[in-house]
């Protein structure tokens, strides 16, 4: 596999542009041809067990079906959060709102963003970290954790199910440390 991988890279070297590092390029590709490995052994997986049913069992249906359809409550929450998040980028301004959408949703450099805006990559940063410490501080609420004591002091330790400290904290934290 590997070796595959090398294979396309040196066959498409003509291709690449240099927008990205070299090895961000190569990541890439070998992270693309695993994937493709993966996919060929599942299709491999699923043929062979349909296509195992003896002549006895002709008229039975193989036993693994997948239910296709996207997941109701995964829709739903996908798009309750895509609703807060855009909810609480419009509460913090366009010049912050700009900034985040391009940098950390789309992915762009702070260099790609900063020429796009017409600003320094110094202001681009700056902004970028404004508009994250504002929408923590707009989205903490929402992912807070409601219960009981060892369920708070569990989350306040740095577990994942705390998403994010509030401004308050990250001051207070400042202030002391």
């Amino acid at each position: 596999m590997v070796q595959e991988a090398f294979l396309k890279a040196f066959q498409k070297l003509g291709d690449f542009r240099g927008d990205s590092k070299f090895s961000t390029w190569l990541f890439r590709i070998v992270v693309n041809q695993s994937l493709m490995e993966l996919r060929k052994q599942r299709t491999k997986q699923r043929t062979t067990t349909e296509y195992s049913i003896n002549a006895e069992e002709e008229d039975q249906l193989p036993i693994d079906f997948s239910d296709w359809r996207p997941n109701p409550e995964a829709q739903y929450e996908t798009s309750e959060l895509r609703e807060l998040l855009a909810s609480a980028l419009r509460g913090i301004g366009p010049n912050l709102s700009v900034v985040f959408v391009l940098h950390d949703i789309e992915g762009h450099s702070l260099q790609e963003t900063a020429e796009t805006l017409g600003l320094s990559v110094a202001a681009v940063k700056t902004r970028s970290l404004r508009a994250r410490l504002k929408l923590r501080e707009r989205l903490s609420p929402h992912f807070r954790i409601k219960g009981n004591r060892k369920a708070r002091k569990k989350a306040d330790q740095g577990s994942a199910s705390n998403f994010w400290p509030s401004s308050l904290e990250i001051a207070s934290a400042a202030a002391t440390g």
